[in-house]
């Protein structure tokens, strides 16, 4: 399952079980790799729109390739709610 963002691309995979919990996983790459941030305001912006929506951010990696281009992955997880 996919779904847009107005700030870029997602990606949901669901469900791992923890003790009776059931988790989905967002994975978040925002500008495909060639866009920045302008400001920290508008990282804890992006960040917070995804915490409204009772996403967790756990996990986030900076990938630098040789040409000083970099590019940011955000995972974020949620307990899955019961149909």
């Amino acid at each position: 399952m996919a779904a847009k963002t107005a700030e870029g691309q997602a990606k949901i995979a669901t469900v791992k079980k923890t003790q009776g919990k059931q988790w989905e996983y967002l994975v978040v790459d925002p500008w495909g790799r060639s866009m920045h941030f302008k400001s920290e305001d508008s990282q804890t912006s992006f960040l917070n729109e995804f915490g409204e929506q009772g996403w967790e951010l756990v996990g986030v990696v900076t990938d630098i390739a040789e040409a000083g281009t970099h590019g940011t992955m955000y995972y974020f997880k949620r307990e899955k709610k019961s149909r």
